[in-house]
C-alpha cells in the first residue's frame, strides 16, 4: 500500500512540474509576442519606441485592448494561433499608442 501511495505522489509531482513548466513556457512566449507587437506598433506609428520594457508593456496592454477592438468589427476569433495573437496584440498596441499620443504628444516617440 505504501509503494502505491509513493508512486501516486511521484506521478503527481511530475504532472505538476510539467504543467508549471508549460505555463512558464507560455508566459515567456506571451512576453516575447507582446514585446514584438509593441515594437512593431511603435515603428509603424513613427516612433523610436519606449524601450524594451515599454514595448513589452505596450504589447501586453495591446493584448488586452486588441480583442475588444477586434470584437467591435467581429474578428475576435483571430487570436486562436501564434500569428493571430501577434496581430491582435499589434492592433491593440497601435490603439494604445494612438490614444496615448492624443493625451501626450511625446508618447511612444
Amino acid at each position: 500500500m505504501g509503494s502505491i501511495l509513493g508512486i501516486l505522489i511521484v506521478v503527481g509531482i511530475i504532472w505538476l512540474a510539467l504543467n508549471l513548466a508549460g505555463s512558464l513556457f507560455s508566459l515567456i512566449i506571451w512576453l516575447v509576442l507582446a514585446g514584438l507587437a509593441g515594437y512593431f506598433a511603435s515603428k509603424v506609428l513613427g516612433g523610436d519606441g519606449v524601450g524594451t520594457i515599454g514595448n513589452v508593456l505596450l504589447g501586453l496592454v495591446g493584448g488586452l485592448v486588441g480583442p475588444v477592438v477586434l470584437s467591435l468589427v467581429n474578428l475576435q476569433g483571430l487570436r486562436d494561433n501564434f500569428l493571430g495573437g501577434l496581430i491582435v496584440s499589434f492592433v491593440g498596441a497601435v490603439v494604445v499608442i494612438f490614444v496615448g499620443r492624443i493625451f501626450n504628444k511625446n508618447f511612444g516617440k
